[in-house]
């Protein structure tokens, strides 16, 4: 029965090359796609989730309107996160990440220079090297 089946699948894909042909792309395509967008809603799912904690963990951002036009930003005025540690007893620490062109690093006796790093600002420690 089923030989029968292919027999007959493959003298259509053969009669109707072009039909075929148009039929499988399109279904590769749509496979591929899928594909593509699991693994990018995966892999949005998956931030921060590696901390024991993660369904805590908040990021704030800031809409700012200009001319008729709002644009978010992922960033925020400096004073906002000991502000809300202050002022909210349910924000229980608040942290800043600051983009560095160039940083320097030091681990055991190697200092090294890394582009493009965010590093993690707390009060009261100097700029400088970073310990790793």
């Amino acid at each position: 029965m089923f030989r029968n089946f292919y027999k007959t699948a493959i003298r259509n894909l053969i009669k109707h090359k072009a039909y075929s042909l148009t039929n499988i792309l399109g279904l590769t395509v749509g496979l591929t796609c899928a594909a593509l967008i699991l693994a990018y809603v995966g892999y949005e799912f998956s931030f921060d989730r590696y901390h024991e904690n993660a369904g805590r963990i908040f990021r704030v951002a800031s809409r700012r309107t200009s001319m008729g036009s709002a644009n978010a930003f992922a960033t925020v005025p400096a004073p906002t996160g000991p502000t809300m540690v202050a002022d909210f007893p349910e924000v229980i620490e608040a942290v800043r990440f600051s983009p560095t062109v160039k940083r320097a690093f030091a681990y055991k006796d190697k200092v090294f220079f890394q582009d493009g790093v965010f590093y993690q600002r707390r009060p009261g420690r100097p700029g400088g090297i970073a310990q790793v």
